[in-house]
């Protein structure tokens, strides 16, 4: 289904032509197509890692993996508000064990081999390839981000609705403090230039910021719909949340919906219901939604 808006349109297709693709939100300012996608990269993980592993990250070929905690745990996920939890945190590319902790989030770096992640303590750790795990910080709230260098890694601390973005060296002992305001900073997100994106209420509702280099912050998008932080259990839940997606052209992010694509302070469009969500590369965003691997891209001038 095409459906034209000026120069521009909407492509909606699943596996043949001419078959409507429900759930998406029509664009106002660019043209989005969304098609199945056979080569999720969450699929080839789950494929790799076995359908008893939930994948927490994925980087290029690989991804990193980990089983939820069996149902005797419920008590203990109450008691960290509803923030699921993993054991056995592996790379789907071998067997070896990450970690022996139990985690609430983890972040990879595949060509360092490097895995970031938080404890059930909320305590930030880096584990390389040939190094024993080695904390970064506490007090560490789930939603992970590498740097595009895999230098850094950027994440919230604190206890909501008390939250503060903060950015650690991995490679040495430096942690910075990015922007901290009264409001609420969390779910951060670098972006490919090394600016950070970060979901915050500074003005009163939640939305999303920009942070560059020189700490200056500007507005990104509208309201972000879920956003509140009243419980942890919003940041990370069981369907896969996480942080902004930030590639060189636009922002994908949940919005309450589904997740939906904007640039430059302007919706592109929605696709309600998805789950999970990367750049392959600057126009294609891998999504899933109920199973089903979707391919959105961006295209101009249509």
């Amino acid at each position: 289904m095409r459906v034209a808006i000026g120069a521009l349109a909407l492509v909606v297709a699943s596996g043949c032509e001419g078959e409507s693709k429900p759930g998406v939100v029509r664009p106002t300012v660019s043209s989005l197509v969304a098609a199945e996608n056979p080569t999720s990269p969450w699929l080839r993980a789950r494929a790799r890692a076995g359908l008893d592993y939930v994948v927490l990250a994925v980087d290029g070929d690989d991804a990193v993996c980990a089983r939820p905690l069996p149902p005797s745990a419920t008590e203990h996920q109450r008691a960290m508000h509803g923030v699921p939890a993993f054991v056995g945190l592996r790379l789907a590319s071998h067997d070896r064990l990450v970690t022996h902790h139990t985690v609430i989030d983890a972040a990879l770096d595949a060509d360092r081999a490097r895995v970031v992640f938080v404890t059930e303590g909320r305590e930030l750790y880096v584990r390389d390839a040939q190094a024993a795990a080695r904390r970064l910080d506490s007090d560490v709230a789930p939603g992970l981000s590498l740097s595009a260098d895999g230098a850094r890694v950027a994440y919230a601390k604190g206890t909501a609705p008390e939250l503060d973005v903060f950015v650690a060296q991995l490679d040495g002992d430096v942690v910075t403090a990015l922007a901290p305001h009264p409001a609420a900073d969390y779910l951060p997100a670098f972006a490919p230039n090394g600016d950070v994106i970060i979901t915050s209420s500074r003005d009163g509702q939640p939305g999303l910021w920009r942070v560059d280099a020189r700490g200056t912050v500007t507005r990104v998008s509208a309201r972000v719909a879920d956003g509140d932080v009243a419980g942890l259990r919003r940041l990370v839940t069981p369907d896969g949340r996480e942080p902004p997606a930030v590639g060189p052209h636009a922002i994908a992010f949940f919005d309450g919906a589904g997740v939906a694509v904007v640039r430059n302070g302007e919706l592109l469009g929605r696709i309600e219901g998805a789950q999970r969500f990367a750049w392959l590369d600057g126009h294609e965003l891998a999504l899933e939604r109920d199973g089903t691997a979707l391919i959105l891209r961006i295209e101009e001038g249509r």
